[in-house]
């Protein structure tokens, strides 16, 4: 086999090796990373910004009317899964309490019933009891002080 050919091969051997490692790197990221909830949030109109909270803060309601005290909605959350997960009404529901954190809430009302799986049409809303925010910042700074 003449220099050319030689140098061919060797360079279609690299080649093989490292779109191999780049399919193995792929498989690696989709299992790590693709089997996890996806959750959008849109601001409400009354929205305001907070700053984060805990998700062991966020307290979870069923309705509105659960609420027993004057809120803030802050945001829908909408909630989806790849195709292949495992989901379950606990696992979503954290989910969600996760994003809600991130906007400040320490509330958040699902629209359904807990112990079921949510709809793809529906949207739950996280939102800020001002009268629970004490509770919320005590919650996360015991949080905080365990970790």
């Amino acid at each position: 086999m003449g220099g050319g050919a030689q140098l061919a091969m060797a360079l279609m051997s690299q080649v093989g090796r490292r779109r191999s490692h780049a399919l193995v790197g792929l498989a690696v990221a989709l299992v790590a990373g693709g089997c996890r909830y996806h959750v959008e949030a849109d601001a409400l109109k009354t929205y305001i910004k907070r700053p984060e909270t805990c998700v062991e803060a966020v307290t979870v309601y069923e309705r509105p009317e659960d609420v027993k005290r004057r809120f803030v909605p802050l945001a829908e959350l909408s909630l989806w899964a790849p195709g292949d997960m495992v989901v379950t009404p606990e696992s979503e529901v954290e989910a969600q309490q996760r994003t809600a954190a991130t906007w400040g809430a320490n509330g958040l009302v699902l629209r359904h019933p807990r112990n079921a799986l949510q709809l793809t049409s529906e949207k739950t809303v996280a939102i800020f009891v001002p009268a629970d925010s004490a509770l919320a910042m005590d919650t996360c700074a015991r949080v905080r002080a365990g970790r």
